[in-house]
């Protein structure tokens, strides 16, 4: 599913004389039309990752590895992420939420 709302991304019509043009893309706001044809400019809703899903063997891997090394470098963060199949920015997001939930025990 998009993550913007459903608009035409080639054709914007100019009043009632049938002349069309590209829209001009802005980075932070989507320009759209109310009814009564006043324009107005909405932040779009941000795209999300799905949550990611973790199996057990790679848990099992993060939760080991975590016990003995609460913080990862890079090169010991991209060895990890490599060795259990998931990105290096899971495996970052994984720490930096184990971590939040240690220091709370």
């Amino acid at each position: 599913p998009s993550c913007y709302p459903h608009m035409d991304p080639f054709l914007e019509s100019r009043g009632g004389n049938n002349q069309y043009s590209l829209p001009i893309p802005l980075p932070v706001y989507i320009r759209t039309r109310s009814p009564s044809g006043s324009e107005s400019f909405v932040k779009p809703k941000k795209c999300r990752r799905s949550r990611t899903v973790f199996t057990e063997l790679q848990l099992l891997g993060l939760e080991k590895r975590f016990e003995g090394q609460k913080y990862l470098s890079t090169p010991d963060r991209l060895d990890l992420a490599e060795s259990l199949g998931l990105s290096q920015i899971q495996v970052k997001t994984w720490y930096q939420n184990r971590r939040m939930k240690w220091k709370k025990q």
